[in-house]
């Protein structure tokens, strides 16, 4: 009776391992906490089109901005971050000209600054989405295309490199939308 109990014991603790080390049982990403917390104020700021938009600097890296627009209707953030001359992003930001600025580092950013992120389902990224969604993209920086669809090899990368790569992806993610978080919640 014993022998049994640690044998199903041990075949528990390795169904554990093993179920951690697949992507469909990942972690919930640090970005989607972020993503919460910025839908919350955006929801307020929704236009007839049911649409919101944001932009603001990075602190942390002087001549970056980051822009988003949020699509409540199709459940979908998109959001921009790259380099772009200082003065006239700015001045749209202090003015609150948010889409302008948004358009702006969307079309002037500079390509080998530029990450692009799309947010599916506005739930952060997702290393490998469920069932039929779509699959959360990052484009960039420079031209490369990272697809988070949980199938690293399509894309020419091993198992390791796919986790790196969606591990720094959902850094940089959460670190725009703190910068967009910090300007949305800034008082009028």
């Amino acid at each position: 009776m014993m022998r049994a109990l640690r044998l199903s014991t041990l075949g528990l603790a390795a169904l554990g391992l093993v179920l951690a080390g697949s992507p469909a049982s990942a972690q919930e990403a640090k970005s989607a906490a972020a993503v919460r917390e910025l839908l919350t104020v955006l929801d307020t700021k929704l236009n007839d089109a049911q649409m919101a938009y944001i932009a603001a600097a990075d602190p942390a890296d002087p001549g970056r901005f980051v822009g988003a627009l949020y699509m409540k209707s199709a459940e979908t953030l998109f959001v921009i971050s790259g380099k772009f001359q200082q003065g006239s992003l700015d001045q749209r930001i202090a003015k609150r000209e948010y889409q302008d600025a948004y358009i702006d580092l969307n079309s002037a950013s500079t390509a080998e600054s530029r990450m692009f992120f799309t947010d599916m389902k506005c739930d952060g990224l997702v290393i490998e989405p469920k069932g039929s969604a779509a699959a959360d993209t990052l484009d960039g920086p420079g031209t490369r295309r990272l697809t988070f669809d949980g199938a690293p090899k399509k894309q020419k990368l091993s198992e390791q490199d796919y986790r790196s790569a969606f591990g720094d992806a959902d850094v940089q993610y959460e670190k725009a939308l703190r910068a967009l978080i910090a300007e949305a919640t800034k008082p009028s």
